[in-house]
This record gives C-alpha cells, structure tokens and sequence, in this order.
C-alpha cells in the first residue's frame, strides 16, 4: 500500500504546480497522502485489518505510527540518507568493512558447517572460503549470535525492508525489470508533457527521444 492511489506525477511536478495535495503537505506529499489512504484501507469495515490490533496499551496507535513512518520513508528525497544509515549500523555490528564479505546465518560458524564436516574445501577448507572483510568468518561473533534489536534499529529494519520491496524492479529478471522500467519511462514522458502544457517548471522529458536517452542510461 505505500504508493496506494499513485495517479502518474511526482513530488516536484506537486510543488511546482502547487498542486492542492502540496498544499495540504509541503514535504513528503505523494507518501503523505499514500499513507491517509493506506490507513483508510486497514481501517474499512468489513475488510480492515486494524481491528485485529488490540487497542490495549496503545498498541493500534503504535501501528498506525509505524504504518506511516514506513510509508514516509519511501520518498526517494530521504534515499541517500536512509541507506547511508543503514549501511552504517551493519558495518558497526559487523565491526569493519562488509564490502567483500559473507553473512552467516544465526547459529552456524565457519568451522561448524557441514561443508567443513564433509571434508571441507582444500587449502584450509570451508573456513578459509568464508570471509568477513578480509577477515575468518568465525572472527564475527556478531553476525553468528541472537541479537536483539532495540526500538529504533527494528523500526529502521522495516523501513528498509520496505524500501527492497519498493525498489525491487532494479533486480528482476530482465524482461520484468525491462517492464517495469518502461512503464517508469512513460510515466515520466507524460508528466513532461503535462508540465509543458500547463507551462510549469520541466522536471522530466517532454520527448520520447529523451526520454528514451534517460531510459537507457538509468539500464546502464
């Protein structure tokens, strides 16, 4: 539900047009108004899921919090940031570089898997193939034990897996991610279009040569 009633244009066309939606909500408008119809959606009589979440102890309201807080941190203008944040709390458990390495499951260990059992690999065995930023993955106590998460890192945790889910075209097969980003494509060429116009600010292409040329590039 986070792009629920998504009609074709984004934020910068909202703010430049000022459109009626960004004058109820000057930031975040699209993941805004997404998330008031999300919450109409859970809330429906008949088929709402909220009344399965127990008022008790202000455990609905925390869900309708958190039902909007991931719905916000979808506006791609919170990207960088939000990545950048998460890349830096995995590193801070990892305790250095995860750029070359594996992660293992909770509860396995380099020299207790059953590669290792079954002979191993040569040259060391599986202990060796199994590394953590250059280091012997069974010197990664923190990635092979249960953590638990305090409120904030869970909620970050959903962010992100939301974020996947939000992004995932990127890492399709090829035809569907092919699909999906022409459909981008056109999206944005009729937005050009709109802005030209209505004689608002250009924010996407008014052509489909450049818009083509912009499809192209974002493949590569």
């Amino acid at each position: 539900g986070h792009d629920a009633g998504h009609f074709g244009v984004n934020n910068a066309y909202l703010q430049n047009s000022r459109h009626a939606l960004y004058k109820l909500y000057t930031e975040s408008t699209l993941e805004h108004y997404h998330a008031q119809i999300l919450a109409q959606i859970v809330t429906h009589p008949a088929d709402g899921i909220a009344t399965c979440v127990p008022e008790a102890g202000g455990a609905r309201a925390e869900f309708f919090r958190l039902l909007e807080d991931i719905v916000l941190a979808t506006d791609m203008s919170r990207h960088k940031h939000l990545v950048g944040e998460f890349q830096w709390w995995v590193e801070e458990l990892a305790g250095g570089s995860v750029g070359a390495g594996v992660f293992l499951r909770q509860g396995d260990s380099a020299r207790g898997s059953d590669g290792e059992r079954a002979g191993g690999a040569s040259s060391g065995g599986i202990t060796e193939l199994l590394r953590f930023g250059g280091e012997r993955a069974d010197r990664a106590p923190a990635l092979v034990r249960a953590r638990r998460l305090d409120t904030e890192r869970r909620e970050m945790l959903l962010i992100i897996c939301m974020k996947c889910a939000d992004l995932s075209g990127l890492v399709m097969d090829l035809p569907r991610a092919d699909f999906w980003g022409y459909r981008i494509m056109m999206e944005n060429l009729k937005q050009g279009e709109r802005e030209m116009r209505e004689r608002v600010e250009q924010t996407t292409p008014t052509t489909k040569e450049r818009a083509l040329a912009n499809y192209f590039a974002h493949q590569a």
